[in-house]
């Protein structure tokens, strides 16, 4: 079961993410108080990372995917 550090950029995404099903990156922006852009850098490096499940959304509101933790990720 992977875990990742709480103070962590990592950490800090991926407890935002915890709180919630499915969020894109104005909703992890706004719960960690990074700028969207870099929400949505951050959640595609978690995504890399096997952290988060991914899906596609379309192009509404100019947000491409949607993204939840697995359920098998600790954050502490």
């Amino acid at each position: 079961m992977p875990t990742v550090r709480a103070d962590s950029h990592r950490g800090r995404v991926c407890g935002a993410l915890a709180t919630d099903d499915w969020m894109d990156c104005h909703d992890v922006a706004s719960l960690t108080e990074y700028s969207a852009e870099s929400a949505s850098s951050m959640l595609a490096d978690v995504n890399r990372a096997g952290y988060v499940e991914r899906k596609r959304v379309g192009q509404d509101y100019g947000v491409e995917f949607e993204y939840r933790l697995k359920e098998t990720v600790r954050v502490q």
